[in-house]
């Protein structure tokens, strides 16, 4: 699998479909890698060249010194990764975390955009940084073990976690996330302590597509 050096770190990606064909990057979530978007994959690479991968201190990407991995950090290697591979303009999708980095592209680096498809992300600061700092304090400490019901309702849900046909799922990325160590902890505090950007986008003119679903968090 492809590995790339931009930004000062070494991102793990997947580039799969059409050369041709138009570009989607996807960018995950906090606790996952681009594996969540495997599926979707599948299902798009008919017609379109899909581009996923890992963000630093995630996945099988490089891991880093830094004490918190902050959003525009993200922002800027999602940026070098786009012009490394020659992909832009292309559209962005991101899923919570992978949102806000899309969001700070479409602020920042319009001239590399298309588009972007937000899913479950904001623009605003993290409202409950009260209730996630002992988490990541723990995280820091002990790893994910002793938290990991907590994460699976975090990442999932109520009616995910109890669908019997997700099963296989559910025991795949519970897997995943037990064997995150405590360097998670520098990546989850630059998600719960991002900057808010709403300012930023006042003059954006990048289209935005955002879908958002019931009530939870945006990790």
């Amino acid at each position: 699998m492809p590995k790339i050096d931009v930004n000062g770190t070494t991102i793990f990606y997947q580039d799969q479909g059409p050369k041709d064909a138009p570009v989607l990057v996807l960018s995950h979530s906090l606790f996952f890698d681009q594996q969540m978007f495997e599926h979707q994959a599948k299902h798009l690479t008919k017609n379109i060249r899909i581009v996923r991968y890992d963000h630093r201190d995630q996945g099988q990407s490089a891991r880093t010194e830094l004490v918190s991995v902050d959003m525009d950090t993200h922002a800027d290697d999602a940026a070098a990764l786009i012009e490394a591979l020659e992909l832009e303009p292309c559209f962005f999708a991101g899923n919570s975390m992978g949102g806000f980095i899309a969001l700070r592209l479409a602020a920042r680096r319009s001239d590399l955009l298309k588009g972007c498809i937000l899913l479950g992300s904001s623009a605003e600061l993290e409202y409950k940084l009260e209730q996630f700092s002992p988490l990541i304090a723990g995280l820091a400490a002990q790893g994910t073990e002793p938290f990991i019901d907590t994460l699976m309702y975090i990442m999932f849900g109520d009616d995910y976690l109890a669908d019997s046909s997700r099963s296989n799922e559910r025991e795949y990325w519970r897997n995943y996330m037990l064997k995150l160590g405590t360097d998670i902890a520098r990546s989850a505090h630059g998600v719960i302590h991002r900057d808010g950007i709403l300012k930023e986008l006042e003059n954006n003119k990048v289209p935005l597509l955002v879908l958002a679903g019931g009530a939870g968090s945006c990790v």
